[in-house]
């Protein structure tokens, strides 16, 4: 009988599913092991389609909820010692369900660093997250999204895209202060809950994204959402690149501190078109 475990993953949403999930999933396809075990994240679960959620054993739930205190893998009140610990005791709860030794238990993690080592392309799984069956009120539905992640013009292109398009900000708590207080996840009072399943239940439905390049434009992506996003570094998720996952309806291009801020209202008017033709 082969039993392997995952985690414990106490870091942020980002490395989540931009390492974490892809690599726990190439390990379980290469393994095909008989029993499955998560330890991470009570809130965001629903990552793992493919893992039972009786085998899904939840982190300390103040670490969940302190979204700002997770960087990279890591989390800022927890040292390496202290990782190591949670890895003992997550190995021993599998131990007790399964009645085995922990001796026939195989623990899998990625490094527990904050200067995040980079995993292979090569070591990654990339398949799509299965959109949570949540109700959530209508207004939040079929808008045009703006995800504010740090980038160039925040603010010109939230005030353009608001007036014009009616859009709605939309995000984790890793947002600028700036459009942090336009965040209307923030009216969800169980936001702590089920805040990234309300956000992905809404990206889901969107009819459009758009965002600085970031993980963010990797979901879209990975979803087949449309998206338009801009940054100085847009290779990866453009056609060509690994994260672009032959998202037809992505649009990104490279912006930098001297691009003129109309040349980006004009491509978000020419994408949005497109959006209208489909």
């Amino acid at each position: 009988m082969k039993i392997i475990g995952f985690g414990p993953y106490i870091g942020e949403f980002e490395q989540e599913v931009v390492t974490f999930r892809p690599y726990i999933k190439w390990i379980t396809k290469a393994l095909d092991p008989d029993f499955v075990f998560l330890n991470t994240h009570f809130n965001r679960s629903f990552l793992y389609e493919w893992v039972s959620s009786e085998n899904i054993f939840p982190v300390y739930e103040h670490l969940s909820r302190d979204e700002l205190g997770q960087f990279g893998y890591t989390h800022d009140q927890f040292k390496q010692r202290d990782h190591a610990l949670l890895a003992k005791i997550f190995k021993e709860k599998i131990a007790n369900v399964c009645k085995c030794s922990k001796r026939d238990i195989e623990i899998y993690n990625i490094n527990y660093a904050r200067n995040k080592p980079i995993y292979s392309i090569y070591q990654k799984v990339f398949t799509p997250i299965q959109v949570p069956d949540i109700n959530i009120k209508e207004e939040f539905l079929n808008r045009v999204i703006y995800i504010p992640t740090p980038g160039y013009y925040l603010e010109e292109v939230y005030e353009y895209v608001v007036s014009k398009y009616d859009a709605i900000v939309v995000g984790d708590l890793r947002l600028t202060s700036y459009c942090s207080e336009n965040n209307v996840m923030l009216k969800f009072v169980d936001y702590f809950e089920n805040g990234f399943k309300y956000i992905m239940k809404i990206l889901d439905s969107a009819k459009a994204i758009i965002c600085p390049v970031s993980y963010w434009t990797f979901i879209a992506n990975l979803q087949g959402y449309p998206v338009f996003s801009y940054g100085d570094s847009p290779g990866l998720y453009k056609e060509g690149g690994v994260y672009y996952f032959d998202n037809n309806k992505s649009v990104v291009i490279p912006v930098d501190e001297d691009t003129d801020v109309n040349s980006i209202f004009n491509m978000i008017d020419y994408f949005m078109r497109k959006q209208n033709e489909i």
